[in-house]
């Protein structure tokens, strides 16, 4: 008898989906239900989403979505204020959310059934009504384990006064998350903090501790202690199989339209006249290595040559300097090296937003250089940390977004 049903297959069975509807949330979750979809071990996939920032989904035909009422206003969906409006859509959307899966539970087909339902580490409430309903939640965390960990040590931290940053109190260890320090933890921007800490993280964590299970898009070689510390916190099975993006690109999940003019106008500029410092590496070059050869990137976080060969680079600058320094301009140098040595000179700098765009404005100023800003993480999280853009970023010639 137990041969028999070793061998006798699992029917297919459907899976639902459940996304915070944020750029920087919206993607991974497709691209997991992407890498779902194909193992075909589902009979198909519903993606319940908001009409808020609702999903593109003639790009997935494979897929089933259903839009629920958020019953945000134009003015609070247009809230830069990411916490206020995060706390807002899990008070909205729990009646709507309950109500849609009432409807799919009593259509699905007694044969097929609900495997279980996926949903949003932020999406609180939703563990809940799954237990309610008997599906089992399994949460889905968008962003790096180490946040998450950092997120978990909220409450003790704010015990302790370590929370909120005091600028006295900056660089003190964090002795319950080495080697951070207190300026390392994450900070989003809100006009009220108690809703982050008290409603928002305290919620999502307990959530997260009663759900089925965790997936990670991330992997255990890049985070294999604060995975370790998150097998502690949270005794589910937990599932690190990103980066989703390895498997699936993000481009068919995009909120907005790529504008692809820079790229055009890039592709009008002399060969190696446009400047691209990269982002900091942790990697220390000494200093008998020789210098690489020009267009060599020496920074394991630099472009690809495809991106090479549409900026017609000249150099890629990497320094290992702490972001904390104001005695010395970053990069000073070795753009003066770089556009110094060249006869056709420096067509443009192009920056990373969260990197050292601030500190080289009198670099390039220096050399009358147009500046560009790539901002590599979702619009949603760069309009979360506007408070902390520099003047001199809006004064960049394009700004671009993946």
């Amino acid at each position: 008898m137990e041969n028999h049903k070793r061998e006798t297959p699992l029917k297919p069975r459907r899976l639902l989906l459940f996304p915070i509807p944020l750029q920087g949330h919206i993607t991974p979750m497709l691209q997991l239900a992407n890498i779902l979809h194909a193992t075909g071990a589902f009979s198909s996939i519903t993606i319940i989403h908001t009409r808020f920032n609702s999903p593109t989904t003639a790009k997935h035909p494979h897929f089933t979505f259903l839009p629920i009422p958020d019953g945000l206003s134009e003015t609070e969906a247009g809230k830069e204020d990411v916490i206020q409006l995060l706390t807002l859509i899990n008070k909205n959307c729990t009646g709507p959310f309950r109500d849609c899966l009432a409807e799919l539970l009593a259509t699905v087909a007694e044969e097929e059934g609900v495997a279980c339902l996926i949903t949003d580490a932020l999406w609180h409430f939703s563990q809940a009504l799954a237990d309610g309903f008997g599906l089992p939640r399994i949460v889905l965390r968008t962003s790096s384990v180490a946040s998450f960990v950092a997120f978990t040590a909220f409450p003790l931290l704010r015990e302790k006064g370590l929370l909120p940053k005091q600028d006295s109190r900056l660089e003190e260890p964090v002795l319950e998350l080495p080697p951070l320090k207190v300026k390392d933890l994450p900070t989003i921007i809100t006009h009220n903090s108690e809703d982050l800490y008290n409603s928002l993280v305290a919620e999502m964590v307990k959530a997260t501790k009663s759900s089925a299970g965790l997936i990670w898009n991330s992997f255990e070689d890049l985070e294999h202690s604060c995975l370790a510390k998150s097998r502690k916190e949270f005794p589910v099975p937990n599932f690190p199989i990103g980066p989703f993006h390895k498997y699936f690109p993000a481009s068919s999940s995009s909120l907005l339209a790529h504008d692809t003019s820079s790229v055009s106008w890039l592709d009008t500029q002399p060969p190696k006249s446009v400047i691209y410092p990269s982002p900091p590496s942790p990697q220390s070059i000494p200093a008998s290595t020789p210098p690489p050869p020009p267009t060599t990137p020496i920074s394991p976080l630099s472009p690809s040559p495809t991106a090479y060969r549409k900026m017609k680079l000249a150099q890629t600058i990497s320094s290992p300097f702490s972001l904390s320094s104001t005695e010395t301009v970053p990069g000073r140098s070795e753009t003066c090296g770089v556009v110094g040595s060249s006869h056709e000179g420096g067509g443009c700098c192009l920056l990373d937003h969260g990197c050292f765009v601030a500190l080289t404005q009198a670099v390039v100023d220096n050399f009358g250089m147009p500046r560009i800003v790539l901002r590599t993480g979702s619009v949603s999280s760069s309009v979360a940390f506007t408070t902390f853009l520099s003047f001199s970023e809006h004064l960049s010639v394009f700004y671009l977004y993946l």
